[in-house]
């Protein structure tokens, strides 16, 4: 894939876990995928990557925006931000940066996932990060 073409994939891919589209991620992980978020367990496989994305969490109260994609060969980093109300109603806010490796430079199979994430709290949202 050509830079451009890369940058374009990233944010789709990073995208479909905020939309729900489990179709998209499906056809786009390999069936060995790894899945680290920073301070919990990894998941493995195709199918814990799609239960751990969408077996639990609702995306439809769900904002996101992408605000960077780098793109490196055959690998990237996606930033953003993300909110969601939680069960209170609080508006929560996010910043996140996923690094995804893909299975070859010019795949469109990602291979890994890494997910730093962190929740902004009143001053940081102020501030902005």
């Amino acid at each position: 894939m050509e830079e451009k073409a890369k940058v374009e994939f990233f944010s789709k891919f990073n995208a479909a876990f905020f939309k729900g589209d489990q179709e998209f991620i499906n056809n786009h992980v390999t069936e060995d995928v790894t899945w680290s978020i920073v301070g919990a367990e990894p998941v493995k496989g195709k199918q814990g990557l799609l239960d751990a994305a969408f077996g639990v969490a609702d995306f439809s109260n769900m904002e996101y925006e992408i605000e960077s994609v780098i793109c490196s060969k055959g690998e990237a980093a996606v930033k953003g931000i993300s909110r969601r109300n939680d069960d209170e109603g609080n508006v929560r806010n996010f910043c996140y940066c996923d690094m995804y490796t893909l299975e070859g430079e010019h795949s469109e199979k990602v291979k890994s996932i890494i997910t730093f994430v962190i929740e902004l709290n009143q001053q940081q949202q102020a501030n902005s990060y």
